[in-house]
């Protein structure tokens, strides 16, 4: 489904299907989150979408990112009889002037520390914390 198509459901569920924080930077005007790639995903689409043949439009960042792409598949093996991926996502979306509320931008990386850093040997420990 193109962007331009989107009007033509007024009564689909829009479902921004990536993380929470990249949904409060910005996102479509009426879309919910649900972010595919959490293990609550599944769990979360019955208060979502409880008739499992309602109409569902999901989206990511771009057709790049595979988020749509996932949760499309997810949605069909779970009974969901009705799912469109919204082309291009987000990304095409705003390109083709769909209203998109914004919220909290994403807080940047922290710059990697460059130089010489003096270590305590007396008061500096590595710990294993039993994971990679």
């Amino acid at each position: 489904m193109t962007p331009t198509e989107l009007s033509q459901f007024p009564d689909a569920l829009l479902l921004d299907v990536r993380l929470a924080e990249d949904y409060e930077a910005e996102h479509l005007a009426g879309a919910h989150n649900n972010a595919v790639f959490e293990v609550a995903f599944n769990g979360r689409m019955p208060e979502l979408a409880p008739d499992k043949a309602a109409q569902i439009i999901v989206y990511g960042w771009n057709t790049e990112s595979g988020e749509a792409a996932a949760a499309a598949d997810k949605l069909g093996r779970n009974g969901y009889s009705s799912v469109a991926i919204l082309e291009g996502g987000l990304e095409s979306a705003k390109a083709a002037g769909l209203n998109t509320l914004i919220g909290t931008p994403i807080a940047a990386e922290p710059a990697p520390l460059e130089g010489v850093m003096a270590v305590d040997l007396d008061e500096s420990r590595i710990g294993w914390t039993g994971r990679n």
